[in-house]
Protein backbone atom coordinates (compact mmCIF):
# COMPACT_ATOMS: atom_id res chain seq x y z
CA UNK A 1 0.00 0.00 0.00
CA UNK A 2 2.34 2.38 0.78
CA UNK A 3 4.37 1.93 -2.80
CA UNK A 4 1.00 2.70 -4.57
CA UNK A 5 -0.16 5.44 -1.95
CA UNK A 6 2.82 7.22 -0.93
CA UNK A 7 5.63 6.61 -4.01
CA UNK A 8 3.53 6.29 -6.56
CA UNK A 9 2.56 10.00 -6.59
CA UNK A 10 6.04 11.15 -5.92
CA UNK A 11 6.59 10.25 -9.54
CA UNK A 12 3.59 11.29 -11.04
CA UNK A 13 3.15 14.47 -9.49
CA UNK A 14 6.55 16.09 -10.11
CA UNK A 15 7.43 16.21 -6.91
CA UNK A 16 10.50 13.81 -7.45
CA UNK A 17 12.01 16.61 -9.63
CA UNK A 18 11.60 18.89 -7.53
CA UNK A 19 13.11 17.57 -4.11
CA UNK A 20 15.81 15.92 -6.50
CA UNK A 21 16.69 19.14 -8.69
CA UNK A 22 19.48 21.20 -7.42
CA UNK A 23 18.73 24.82 -7.02
CA UNK A 24 14.92 23.92 -6.39
CA UNK A 25 13.29 24.50 -2.95
CA UNK A 26 13.05 21.56 -1.34
CA UNK A 27 15.78 20.04 -2.71
CA UNK A 28 18.36 18.22 -0.75
CA UNK A 29 21.46 16.12 -1.86
CA UNK A 30 20.06 13.30 0.28
CA UNK A 31 16.37 12.81 -1.07
CA UNK A 32 17.07 10.49 -4.14
CA UNK A 33 19.17 8.01 -2.13
CA UNK A 34 16.53 7.65 0.45
CA UNK A 35 13.52 7.47 -1.60
CA UNK A 36 15.47 5.20 -3.99
CA UNK A 37 16.32 3.25 -0.43
CA UNK A 38 13.12 3.19 0.50
CA UNK A 39 11.31 2.14 -2.38
CA UNK A 40 14.21 -0.90 -3.18
CA UNK A 41 13.45 -1.65 0.51
CA UNK A 42 9.68 -1.77 0.29
CA UNK A 43 9.73 -3.80 -2.84
CA UNK A 44 12.41 -6.48 -1.63
CA UNK A 45 10.62 -7.03 1.45
CA UNK A 46 7.18 -7.45 -0.15
CA UNK A 47 9.08 -10.41 -2.20
CA UNK A 48 10.50 -11.45 1.22
CA UNK A 49 7.31 -11.65 2.48
CA UNK A 50 5.55 -13.26 -0.60
CA UNK A 51 8.47 -16.00 -0.53
CA UNK A 52 8.01 -16.45 3.18
CA UNK A 53 4.06 -16.67 3.29
CA UNK A 54 5.03 -19.65 0.56
CA UNK A 55 7.12 -21.57 3.26
CA UNK A 56 5.06 -21.11 5.87
CA UNK A 57 2.49 -22.88 4.25
CA UNK A 58 4.53 -25.28 2.91
CA UNK A 59 6.03 -25.78 6.07
CA UNK A 60 9.46 -25.86 4.85
CA UNK A 61 11.97 -26.33 7.14
CA UNK A 62 13.72 -23.26 5.65
CA UNK A 63 10.72 -20.83 7.27
CA UNK A 64 12.28 -20.46 10.97
CA UNK A 65 15.92 -19.34 9.55
CA UNK A 66 14.57 -17.25 6.79
CA UNK A 67 12.00 -15.52 8.92
CA UNK A 68 14.64 -14.69 11.79
CA UNK A 69 16.62 -13.30 8.94
CA UNK A 70 13.76 -11.52 7.53
CA UNK A 71 12.63 -9.86 11.31
CA UNK A 72 16.53 -8.72 11.38
CA UNK A 73 16.63 -7.23 7.98
CA UNK A 74 13.45 -5.21 8.88
CA UNK A 75 15.05 -3.77 12.26
CA UNK A 76 18.23 -2.63 10.40
CA UNK A 77 16.53 -1.36 7.59
CA UNK A 78 14.10 0.52 9.75
CA UNK A 79 17.56 2.03 12.16
CA UNK A 80 18.74 3.10 8.44
CA UNK A 81 16.31 4.66 7.53
CA UNK A 82 15.15 6.40 10.82
CA UNK A 83 19.04 7.99 10.80
CA UNK A 84 19.08 8.57 7.03
CA UNK A 85 16.03 10.20 7.01
CA UNK A 86 16.86 12.38 9.99
CA UNK A 87 19.87 13.90 8.34
CA UNK A 88 16.91 15.59 5.44
CA UNK A 89 16.26 18.92 7.74
CA UNK A 90 12.66 18.70 6.63
CA UNK A 91 12.23 15.46 7.79
CA UNK A 92 14.02 16.06 11.28
CA UNK A 93 12.11 19.06 11.75
CA UNK A 94 9.09 17.23 11.17
CA UNK A 95 10.02 14.58 14.07
CA UNK A 96 7.53 12.11 12.37
CA UNK A 97 6.54 9.69 14.70
CA UNK A 98 5.73 7.14 12.08
CA UNK A 99 9.47 6.48 11.99
CA UNK A 100 9.32 5.45 15.99
CA UNK A 101 6.57 3.18 15.37
CA UNK A 102 8.37 1.79 12.43
CA UNK A 103 11.39 1.37 14.68
CA UNK A 104 9.72 0.13 17.85
CA UNK A 105 7.10 -2.41 16.06
CA UNK A 106 10.22 -3.94 14.41
CA UNK A 107 11.67 -4.16 17.91
CA UNK A 108 8.82 -5.85 19.04
CA UNK A 109 9.11 -8.11 16.44
CA UNK A 110 12.83 -9.20 16.83
CA UNK A 111 12.58 -9.45 20.40
CA UNK A 112 9.47 -12.00 20.73
CA UNK A 113 9.86 -13.71 17.61
CA UNK A 114 13.06 -14.53 17.42
CA UNK A 115 13.99 -16.36 20.65
CA UNK A 116 10.37 -17.88 19.65
CA UNK A 117 11.73 -19.26 16.37
CA UNK A 118 15.12 -20.49 17.75
CA UNK A 119 13.47 -22.35 21.01
CA UNK A 120 10.18 -23.27 20.45
CA UNK A 121 9.35 -27.55 20.38
CA UNK A 122 6.54 -26.22 18.36
CA UNK A 123 8.81 -24.62 15.38
CA UNK A 124 10.88 -27.32 15.51
CA UNK A 125 8.16 -29.82 14.74
CA UNK A 126 6.36 -28.29 12.39
CA UNK A 127 9.08 -26.97 10.21
CA UNK A 128 10.92 -29.97 9.42
CA UNK A 129 13.55 -31.13 6.85
CA UNK A 130 12.22 -33.94 4.57
CA UNK A 131 13.19 -37.13 4.40
CA UNK A 132 14.54 -38.51 1.71
CA UNK A 133 12.84 -41.43 0.16
CA UNK A 134 15.78 -42.91 -0.70
CA UNK A 135 17.33 -43.17 2.74
CA UNK A 136 13.70 -43.97 3.97
CA UNK A 137 13.60 -47.85 5.19
CA UNK A 138 10.10 -48.22 4.38
CA UNK A 139 10.38 -46.94 0.87
CA UNK A 140 13.03 -49.00 -0.13
CA UNK A 141 11.78 -51.94 -2.83
CA UNK A 142 12.80 -55.36 -2.42
CA UNK A 143 13.04 -58.33 -5.35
Amino acid sequence: MTLIQDFLPIFQGGSWEALTTPGSEKYHHLWAPLLIFEMTGYILFLIFSIVLLFLFFMKAYKFPMLFIIFLALNLIYSVTDFFISDLIPTIAAESPPDDVLKFFASLTGVIIWIPYFLVSKRVKNTFVKPESPMLHPSTQMTP
